[in-house]
């Protein structure tokens, strides 16, 4: 029986080394895609269907149809390459096309997004990110960004919110709103700072308040927060929000960055560049931006699922009504 063994460990071994190397030859992998596409593997002549989640491996080939979309991954590059020219692909020819691609501040915003998609994450914890990279601004008292019932531990506020509960403003004009309540003819708006010390008590009979930072001498890089509750019944009340006006040098610093994310990323037109820009105003908390982007995304390429999806997911954790 022992004469069997080594040869048996033998054959063991070079299953694992031969699953080493085709792992290894792995170049791509399909993030999301749309349309009439086919591969060719290696010493095959067939052309098999090509569908989202699929690998490409160093010698095989695509076809992309007429109208059809691909959205293709390297990991080991931290690139994506996103094609819609119907024709034939080989593998030099993608990586040629890809090689040619800056990659710097992109590339972890690449991965990122690469990895949510694939996961069909969609970014679902918005602070997430913060694990990834270093995020512009942190708040000094804690406002949780997950709207999910029940995750805060305080009961449910009886007025709510129509806006994100923590946000980043680029200038000095701001403007806040809330859900009317019926029976509820005036509101008392609070504004305190991270001291709570109250900077503004307002009563208003509309279900927004419009005001000037300047007006109330607010800081600029610090955060603010603030609350609405009905004028009749002060245990009816929203929940504690918070925003912050960005300062020139601080915005300075974030469209630099910009400046050349866009230069990297290139094609203005592409869905998932868009994603990328919204991911990256998202990070630094400019909300309106990030919603800008995630919908042009979702417009670019209305056929694919997943940036309607993470358009959505966006608008529900971020308190955006739909």
């Amino acid at each position: 029986m022992k004469k069997y063994i080594i040869p048996m460990i033998a054959i063991i071994f070079l299953l694992l080394h031969f699953q080493v190397l085709f792992a290894a030859d792995e170049t791509f992998s399909v993030i999301t895609s749309q349309g009439n596409l086919m591969v060719q593997r290696e010493k095959s002549n067939k052309w098999e269907k090509l569908s989202t989640g699929a690998k490409i491996f160093a010698n095989d080939k695509i076809k992309i149809g007429d109208h059809s979309y691909i959205n293709l991954y390297n990991s080991k590059m931290a690139r994506n390459l996103e094609l819609k020219k119907s024709g034939e692909y080989d593998n030099g020819k993608l990586m040629s096309m890809i090689s040619s691609k800056k990659s710097s501040i992109a590339s972890r915003f690449v991965t990122y997004v690469a990895d949510n998609i694939k996961e069909k994450n969609y970014f679902l914890v918005s602070d997430d990110y913060r694990n990834h990279m270093q995020a512009t601004g942190a708040v000094e008292r804690g406002i949780s960004t997950d709207n999910t019932p029940g995750k805060s531990g305080r009961s449910p506020q009886n007025i709510k919110l129509c806006l994100p509960r923590k946000m980043n403003l680029k200038q000095d004009e701001v403007a806040l709103a809330w859900a009317p309540l019926k029976n509820t003819g005036k509101y008392v708006f609070v504004l305190s700072d991270r001291f709570d010390r109250q900077v503004v008590t307002q009563v208003t009979n509309e279900s927004k308040i419009k005001f000037n930072a300047k007006q109330h001498s607010l800081e600029k890089d610090v955060y603010y927060f603030w609350y609405v509750r009905s004028a009749a019944d002060s245990n009816v009340k929203s929940e504690d929000c918070c925003f912050m006006i960005m300062s020139e040098s601080r915005l300075k610093i974030i469209n630099d960055t910009l400046a050349i994310l866009k230069k990297e990323r290139g094609d203005e037109k592409s869905a998932f560049n868009s994603v990328i820009l919204a991911n990256f105003f998202e990070q630094n908390l400019l909300l309106d931006e990030a919603k800008k982007y995630y919908k042009k995304a979702m417009d670019l390429e209305p056929g694919i699922d997943d940036y309607k999806q993470i358009y959505i997911r966006f608008l529900e954790r971020r308190n955006f009504p739909n």
